[in-house]
């Protein structure tokens, strides 16, 4: 299940900087609702995209909704990498 922007909102305190939705299994969270709570509350949104590569929502790329996005290569995301011994 991805972040729920009903308990979103009430967990913002003075000190809330940033809010990290979570992509999981290649959905995305509902990001108008939380980029409206984060204008609202004037933080940034960092997307964690790492689980939903090729995913969209209203047909905009996971990992571009937010002010910033990620990806990470740990083995179980879509998206490895290998090193050389």
């Amino acid at each position: 299940m991805c972040l729920d922007p009903a308990r979103l909102e009430a967990a913002i305190t003075p000190r809330t900087r940033a809010l990290i939705p979570v992509d999981v299994f290649g959905v995305t969270s509902d990001m108008d609702a939380i980029e409206a709570i984060a204008r609202r509350h004037q933080v940034r949104v960092i997307e964690d995209s790492c689980e939903a590569l090729g995913a969209t929502y209203r047909g905009r790329p996971a990992g571009a909704l937010g002010d910033a996005g990620v990806f990470g290569f740990y083995p179980n995301k879509q998206m490895t990498t290998g090193k050389a011994a």
